[in-house]
């Protein structure tokens, strides 16, 4: 697999320094690239999230990204017992990989990840496919999201 060049380049690196000084880095991008981010993201039904336990040994979980509009963030619904919360609330870098499927292109994001909680949260970014996870629906209590601000990512062919 050899990484592609978008016609437009996809990110911009970060050096970190905005987020060391504890400021959120925006996310750059420039908007041919984004159309097209957008379009990969929302052709992937499963995205792969590959968090950090306490001990820095990786886990990839399968998860679906939230129907919200990419802006830089991604949002994924998990419950709070399950070990990605603790990953994220021990080692917030995530990388989210969007598998190419029949395009080929693969979308390799890194990002910071938080957990979020709220019922209007919950209710924004409620999707009946998480009913057979949560039956509740958006008022479940054990439902969190994972939000992770992208900072960084890779298209690869």
């Amino acid at each position: 697999m050899a990484q592609a060049e978008l016609a437009v380049p996809a990110m911009e690196r970060f050096d970190g320094s905005d987020h060391a000084a504890g400021l959120h880095a925006q996310f750059h991008v420039r908007p041919a690239a984004l159309a097209e981010l957008r379009r990969l993201i929302r052709r992937s039904r499963v995205a792969l999230v590959t968090t950090r336990d306490m001990y820095g040994a990786l886990h990839t979980s399968p998860m679906v990204p939230s129907d919200r509009q990419f802006d830089g963030e991604l949002w994924f619904a998990a419950s709070a017992s399950s070990p990605i919360v603790d990953h994220v609330l021990s080692s917030a870098d995530v990388q989210v990989t969007f598998p190419g499927g029949r395009s080929g292109r693969c979308l390799v994001l890194d990002g910071i990840g938080h957990v979020c909680r709220g019922a209007e949260l919950a209710r924004a970014l409620w999707q009946a496919e998480l009913s057979t996870i949560f039956p509740r629906g958006p008022v479940d209590k054990g439902l969190v999201f994972v939000r992770v601000r992208v900072m960084s990512g890779d298209v690869w062919e």
